[in-house]
C-alpha cells in the first residue's frame, strides 16, 4: 500500500487546525490592542473571537474594557459569561470573580455580592472569597456605638472564661446601649439555643435573619426550628437562604437539602422535591434518607412501579428498617396485595424491639383488618391486644368479638359485643354467644327483642342452638295465644249471659210496670168522714 506524502499530511493537519489558529489570532489581535490601550479595535478583535464560540478569556478582556468605559452592567455581563466557561484560564476567572464582587458592592446588592463569593469558593477555593463574606457579615453585625462595642467585648471575655450567666448580662447591657447591634443578640440566641428554649431563640434569631438574609448560620439555625415546629412554609425560605449563601461543607449541605426536600415534600411541591433529593444522593450516594424520600414522593404521585423499585434497592441495603419495609408495606396494600400483612407485621415487631411501637400504631388497625378478612383469628386478637385502649375503636371491638366468637371463646366475645352498638346481624353472633355459653336466658331476650328484623331471624333460625330456642318460644307463643283465646272465650260467655239476664230484669220490670197500671182505682173517702165527734168535755173518746 502506497504510503501518503508528507506534503498531503502537512495540508491535512494545517487544514485541521486552521480554524484553531484563526481563533486564537482574534484573541491575540484583540490583547495587543488592549495593550496599547486602543480599545475599540480590541473590542472588535474579542467580539470576532467569542463569534466563534465561548472564549472565557475574550470575555474578562471584554468585561475590563466596558468597565473602563463606565458601561457596569455590560462589563459584569462579560465577567460573569467569563466566570461560566470552563476553560477560561484560571488567573483571568479569578479576576473576574473579583470583578463580579466588586461591582454587585458598588451598587449595594450584597445578596448577589455572597453568592458570588460562593461560587468562586467552591470553583477556585479562594480564601479571600470566604475571607469577604465574612467581613460583609460582621460588618451588617457590628455597630458605632463604642459603649455597646465595649460590654459586647466584655461579655465576650465572660464567655471565653466560662461565666456565661455574666456574659449575658454584658451582652443585654451592649444592647441597651445600642438595640439594633446584632452581635450581642447573635450570642443571646446562641445560648437559649443550646438550652433547647427555640421560642426565645428564634425571638433574637429572627431580627438577624431579617436584616442579613445571607447569613446563612442564621438562616440554617431558623430553619431547624421552623421545622421542628412543623411550620413547612417558613423552614423552608430559610433553608432556601442557607443553601444559596452559605459556604457550606457535605454534612451541612446534606442536612439542608434532606430538610428542604422534605419541606417541599409536605408542601406538595414534588418536583423541587425530587430536585433537592438529586442533590443530597450526589453527596451521600449510599444513604437511606433520600431513597426514602423519593419513594414517598413517587408513592405520593401513584408511582408505585418506580417506588417499588427504589425500596427493594433500599431494603437490600437495609434488610431490617423499619422505615423501608413500611414503605414497601404501604405500595401493597394500596395495590390490594396480601404482602403487605407481612411488611407491616415485620414493622410492628422491628419497632417494638426497639421501643418504638408507638410511631407504627397506625398500622394496627390495618393488621388487624387484614387478619380477620383472611380468617386468621389469632393474629387478629394478637394486634387488637397492641393497641392502647383509648384507640381501641368500634370496628376493632367488633373484629375482636367476631373472632373471640370464631375461637369459641364465647365470653369473650360477649365481652367485647356488649360494648358496642351492634347490627341484627352481631345481635344474632351475640345472642349464638349466650346460647353456646349457656345463658339461654339472655339469649331469649335479645330473640324476644329482635326477631322482627328479618336479617336477624335469618341468621337465628340458621343456628342449631337458637332455632331451638326459637321454636320454644314459638311453642309458648302458641299456648299463650290458646290459653288467651279460651280465656277471651270464657270472658265472651260471661257478657253475653250478664246481658241475658239483664234483659230478663229490664223484661220483667216492665212487665210489673204494665200490671200495676191495668189494676182498678179503689174509693177514696174524705178526712171528715174517717173522722169521731168530738167529746163534749173537749176531750176525745177512745176506741
Amino acid at each position: 500500500m502506497k504510503k501518503p506524502s508528507l506534503f498531503l499530511l502537512f495540508l491535512l493537519i494545517i487544514s485541521l487546525i486552521g480554524p484553531y489558529a484563526a481563533n486564537a489570532g482574534y484573541f491575540d489581535e484583540g490583547k495587543k490592542y488592549y495593550i496599547y490601550k486602543k480599545y475599540d479595535k480590541a473590542r472588535e478583535m474579542f467580539l470576532k473571537q467569542v463569534e466563534k464560540g465561548d472564549h472565557g478569556d475574550s470575555y474578562y478582556f471584554l468585561g475590563e474594557i466596558e468597565k473602563m468605559q463606565e458601561n457596569y452592567p455590560a462589563a459584569e455581563d462579560h465577567f460573569r459569561k467569563a466566570i461560566a466557561v470552563p476553560s477560561t484560564t484560571r488567573k483571568y476567572k479569578r479576576n473576574a470573580y473579583w470583578n463580579v464582587i466588586i461591582l454587585t458592592e458598588q451598587r449595594g446588592d450584597y445578596a448577589a455580592l455572597m453568592v458570588a463569593c460562593k461560587e468562586m469558593w467552591h470553583a477556585l477555593r479562594d480564601e479571600g472569597a470566604r475571607t469577604k463574606m465574612e467581613g460583609i457579615i460582621n460588618k451588617y453585625l457590628w455597630t458605632d456605638d463604642n459603649e455597646a462595642i465595649a460590654k459586647y467585648k466584655e461579655g465576650m471575655d465572660a464567655k471565653e472564661r466560662g461565666d456565661h450567666e455574666r456574659a449575658q448580662e454584658l451582652f443585654r447591657e451592649a444592647l441597651r446601649s445600642d438595640s439594633s447591634f446584632l452581635a450581642p443578640k447573635f450570642e443571646i440566641g446562641l445560648a437559649y439555643y443550646k438550652k433547647g428554649d427555640i421560642g426565645n431563640a428564634s425571638g433574637y434569631f429572627s431580627d438577624i435573619a431579617e436584616r442579613i438574609p445571607f447569613y446563612s448560620e442564621v438562616q440554617l439555625i431558623m430553619g431547624d426550628i421552623y421545622y421542628e415546629k412543623k411550620y413547612y412554609s417558613s423552614a423552608l425560605e430559610y433553608y432556601s437562604k442557607a443553601d444559596e449563601f452559605g459556604l457550606n461543607d457535605n454534612d451541612t449541605e446534606y442536612h439542608i437539602l434532606i430538610k428542604k426536600a422534605n419541606c417541599n415534600y409536605n408542601l406538595g411541591d414534588l418536583v423541587d422535591a425530587e430536585l433537592d433529593l438529586e442533590r443530597a444522593r450526589k453527596i451521600r450516594p449510599s444513604s437511606l434518607d433520600p431513597l426514602l424520600l423519593e419513594a414517598a414522593v413517587m408513592i405520593k404521585q401513584e408511582k408505585f412501579d418506580e417506588a417499588l423499585k427504589i425500596l427493594v434497592k433500599a431494603e437490600s441495603l437495609k434488610p431490617d428498617n423499619a422505615a423501608i419495609l413500611f414503605q414497601i408495606g404501604s405500595i401493597y396494600y394500596n395495590r390490594k396485595d396480601w404482602r403487605y400483612l407481612s411488611y407491616f407485621d415485620r414493622v410492628y415487631s422491628l419497632a417494638k424491639a426497639d421501643g418504638d411501637e408507638a410511631r407504627y400504631a397506625r398500622i394496627i388497625p390495618i393488621l388487624v383488618a387484614g387478619y380477620y378478612e383472611k380468617k386468621e383469628y389469632q393474629k387478629a386478637l394478637d394486634f387488637i391486644g397492641q393497641a392502647r385502649a383509648g384507640a381501641i375503636t368500634h370496628d376493632l371491638r367488633l373484629m375482636a368479638a367476631h373472632s373471640s366468637y370464631q375461637l369459641g371463646r364465647y365470653d369473650a366475645a360477649i365481652d367485647h359485643f356488649e360494648k358496642i352498638s351492634l347490627a341484627p346481624k352481631d345481635q344474632a353472633v351475640l345472642c349464638k354467644a349466650y346460647a353456646r355459653s349457656g345463658r339461654d336466658d339472655r339469649a331469649r331476650e335479645i330473640i324476644e327483642r329482635a326477631m322482627s328484623n328479618d336479617e336477624f331471624a335469618r341468621e337465628a333460625r340458621s343456628d342449631s342452638h337458637l332455632s331451638r330456642i326459637i321454636a320454644n318460644l314459638e311453642q309458648e307463643r302458641r299456648q299463650q295465644e290458646e290459653a288467651r283465646r279460651q280465656e277471651e272465650t270464657r270472658r265472651q260467655k260471661e257478657r253475653e249471659a250478664q246481658i241475658e239476664k239483664e234483659k230478663r230484669a229490664r223484661e220483667a220490670e216492665s212487665r210489673q210496670q204494665s200490671e200495676e197500671a191495668a189494676r182498678p182505682e179503689e174509693p177514696v173517702h174524705s178526712p171528715a168522714e174517717n173522722s169521731a165527734p168530738d167529746h163534749p168535755d173537749g176531750g176525745s173518746h177512745p176506741h
